[in-house]
């Protein structure tokens, strides 16, 4: 099972039925919500079925749980109920981590990925990263921009999510790019998509089925991809180890690594 999944899917806590459609639909990943997509009435019960849920479903993929905010009453039996089925899902999500005052009363085995969805979180990336049991970032784009006063635009999030890349590199954690949150339009989607990849993100939350198929056409190698980075990789090992071309371009131990990596995608 992959780690990082390349198109989790939100689902809300109160509708698991849609799980396995779902996971039919292509999405290696699910994000069980507990928090945003809940009213306040039905919380209680949706942590129940939650639970229940992991207790007795087999889902083979890789499943994540976003809680309430650890500070709030809602947080606190989110995590008490939790730990009791700690080997049922992958990683908890905390949301509208600030710095890393934001995890106390965490204590699950469980990776935490930190929800990044205001300007105090851009600004602490370096003190949520120093969370001994932090596995991850996943940028809030909806809830960041309402911080900043500003759209979801690419160009609007662009410092975000260069920061994000460069803690999350440098500390080796997962980073999941933010749901595109206009369902209807999947030009701009794939749009996106490639700007995301560009950048070096393999992962991207989808908030509607109909999105996965493009956020992994869009993310995994293309066929041709793959060709060119066995070609680069082949190239550089007749090389032993020094610098090379490839159909005209310069190759050294960095573009292998590179080449490597687009490979990782489609070999888990």
């Amino acid at each position: 099972m992959r780690t990082l999944p390349i198109s989790p899917i939100f689902i809300p806590a109160n509708r698991l039925d849609f799980c396995h459609k779902a996971i039919s639909s292509g999405a290696d990943g699910v994000i069980l919500d507990l928090e945003d997509s809940i009213p306040l009435d039905q919380k209680d019960n949706s942590l129940r079925e939650l639970v229940g849920f992991l207790k007795e479903s087999d889902i083979d993929t890789t499943v994540f749980v976003r809680i309430n905010p650890p500070n709030t009453d809602e947080g606190k039996k989110d995590l008490a109920e939790l730990s009791n089925v700690q080997s049922c899902f992958s990683s908890i999500i905390i949301p509208k981590a600030e710095n890393i005052d934001s995890f106390i009363g965490v204590e699950l085995d469980n990776p935490v990925i930190a929800l990044i969805e205001s300007a105090e979180a851009v600004k602490n990336l370096e003190s949520i990263s120093s969370f001994d049991n932090l596995g991850g970032f996943l940028l809030g784009a909806a809830d960041l921009s309402k911080s900043l006063g500003s759209d979801m635009s690419w160009d609007a999030l662009l410092y975000t999510r260069s920061k994000l890349i460069i803690e999350s590199s440098a500390s080796n954690l997962m980073l999941i790019d933010s749901p595109y949150m206009n369902m209807a339009d999947l030009e701009g989607l794939s749009a996106e998509v490639t700007r995301a990849k560009g950048m070096g993100f393999i992962s991207k939350a989808a908030i509607h089925p109909n999105q996965i198929e493009v956020i992994r056409r869009g993310l995994l190698p293309t066929k041709e991809e793959i060709k060119e980075a066995k070609g680069i990789i082949e190239a550089f090992k007749e090389s032993k180890g020094g610098v090379t071309s490839y159909n005209g371009k310069m190759i050294d131990a960095p573009i292998v690594e590179v080449m490597k990596r687009k490979l990782s995608l489609i070999e888990e």
